[in-house]
């Protein structure tokens, strides 16, 4: 499956969900509002072809959209991995814990 980088505003429960989602493994849903869609992002992301599709769709209309994203994109995808080191304090320890496991 293909990815495009896209630029998001997210809030920190937002950065905090796809955190916890990361650390269980699971898929997680993420709503944007209209209003953040229009403003500046300041996590990189990358979609699948359809979930940008669904953003600038939304965007156009100025409405609010729901982002799924499954379980094999939150632990597999590299790109969410600079969404993660934005959260600082919360992700970094988890992961040196991980790599100290190692």
């Amino acid at each position: 499956m293909s990815y495009r980088e896209y630029q998001l505003k997210l809030s920190e429960n937002q950065k905090k969900k796809l955190a916890r989602a990361y650390k269980n493994k699971t898929g997680v849903k993420v709503r944007l509002t209209a209003k953040s869609l229009h403003l500046q992002g300041n996590v990189t992301l990358n979609l699948t072809n359809q979930q940008t599709n669904k953003l600038v769709k939304a965007r156009r209309v100025s409405k609010g959209v729901e982002i799924k994203f499954s379980k094999t994109q939150v632990t597999k995808n590299g790109g969410f991995l600079s969404a993660f080191l934005n959260l600082g304090k919360m992700f970094l320890p988890f992961l040196a814990k991980k790599f100290y496991q190692l």
